[in-house]
């Protein structure tokens, strides 16, 4: 309806702009100029269609590949968190082990020094002096004290071999893995040179055509986005008050054959339970984030983070490693791409082993924006300094844990200081 709309738009400038060019005499106009000008009205409205059609399908594409990449991403994200993870017990058991050979070897010095053949011939016959130091001999000579010692030196040393293993596994995983991500970040990128690319390539006319078509598409999702996100936090109360409700009803059944005397205690803990439970379906809605997300017409002065645009989908509470919840929105675009303020504000620039450098803005309102992943900041201001909306902030890269994915931003909004989806705002804005 909408592209109909612009295509009719469309039609009558052309007709006009053929007519200014050509002019219409009743004496000369044949009726085959009339056919010939409207033959050229259908192909250049016909041409705007296709042109519009390329474009919605080379945005189409990208979403699909930039979702694929997603996650991929977080399979990536989790194996480097689990390698780390196997890496740093790994080492721990290492510590343990050297510990504990040390007490198995002083065991069989002790039970060499006191005259056991039995310790000889365990000496010869073993492979490895980790089959001597846990040989039957060694446990049969050891005092009861400390066979927990050497029955835990086994099991630690079992341990550690298992795990040992596993990591290879996963390490190789990791490198397969590595390289999926790498070429579906290519794949994204070549999608978003080809998307320029129609653009770039339509008229003029064109360009209005999907200037406007494209606003109203990100205008809708942005509408979806939030008719999401109010419809789960709208479940996500009613859950949790009908949860409430059943627990009440079970504590007033309970209490159902006390006597007179403690009426009024009873009624005083159901008045209780009543208002943990109106907590309870508070608590539960804010911490999902989904009831505060912002209408863009709350923003009304807010800017797109990533000068120029970027590429990105509503990964809102997508699985991350150590058990996460994806808290932002991750926006896609070259490396070094600037990224600017969104409102006016005080910064902050910080650096952390999740995040890499940092930078949050802090609102007059009380809305904290954070930007992380980020390549560099900026050199001509400080952190703490107030700056107003559209100033230079940061670089989008992809340090911190992002190191193996393709250079992004990820984006939080958090009114009050808590994380709600940003979709909705930057999906209306960019």
């Amino acid at each position: 309806m909408v592209l109909h709309r612009v295509s009719r738009g469309l039609l009558l400038i052309l007709i006009v702009a053929l007519l200014a060019v050509v002019p219409i005499g009743a004496s000369a106009q044949t009726e085959g100029d009339v056919e010939r000008a409207e033959d050229q009205v259908g192909q250049a409205q016909a041409n705007t269609s296709q042109s519009y059609a390329r474009w919605q399908q080379a945005q189409d594409d990208l979403e699909a590949a930039i979702l694929e990449l997603d996650i991929v991403t977080s399979r990536l994200e989790s194996l480097v968190y689990t390698v780390g993870l196997l890496e740093s017990t790994i080492v721990t058991y290492e510590g343990d082990v050297d510990v504990l050979k040390e007490t198995a070897r002083e065991l069989f010095l002790e039970a060499y020094t006191s005259g056991g053949r039995g310790m000889v011939t365990a000496a010869f016959e073993a492979g490895s002096i980790q089959d001597l130091l846990t040989s039957q001999q060694l446990m049969n000579n050891a005092a009861s004290r400390d066979i927990a010692d050497l029955d835990r030196y086994q099991a630690v040393s079992r341990e550690m071999d298992r795990l040992k293993i596993e990591l290879t596994e996963k390490q190789t995983e990791l490198e397969v893995v590595e390289a999926e991500t790498a070429a579906l970040a290519e794949k994204a990128s070549t999608l978003s040179e080809q998307a320029r690319s129609v653009y770039n390539q339509a008229s003029a006319a064109e360009k209005r055509a999907i200037d406007s078509l494209a606003r109203e598409r990100r205008e809708l999702q942005a509408a979806l986005a939030l008719k999401k996100e109010r419809e789960a936090a709208a479940a996500a109360a009613a859950a949790a008050a009908a949860a409430a409700s059943a627990s009440s009803g079970d504590t007033a059944s309970s209490s159902s054959g006390s006597t007179d005397t403690s009426t009024g205690s009873s009624s005083t803990s159901s008045s209780s339970s009543s208002s943990s439970s109106s907590s309870s379906s508070s608590s539960s809605s804010s911490s999902s984030g989904s009831s505060a997300s912002l209408a863009p017409s709350s923003t009304p002065d807010f800017l797109c983070p990533v000068q120029g645009g970027a590429s990105f989908i509503d990964s809102w509470g997508f699985p991350r490693s150590g058990g996460r919840r994806h808290k932002g929105v991750d926006m896609f675009n070259s490396r070094n791409t600037p990224l600017i303020a969104v409102v006016d504000g005080r910064i902050k620039f910080s650096s952390n082993s999740l995040g890499g450098r940092s930078t949050h803005l802090y609102a007059a309102d009380g809305t904290v924006y954070y930007y992380t992943h980020l390549e560099a900041h900026p050199s001509n201001i400080s952190s703490g300094q107030n700056v107003t909306a559209g100033t230079v902030v940061g670089y989008l890269g992809n340090s911190g844990n992002a190191r193996y994915t393709s250079p992004h931003l990820h984006f939080e909004i958090r009114p009050g200081g808590v994380a709600v989806n940003p979709y909705p705002t930057v999906r209306h804005y960019c």
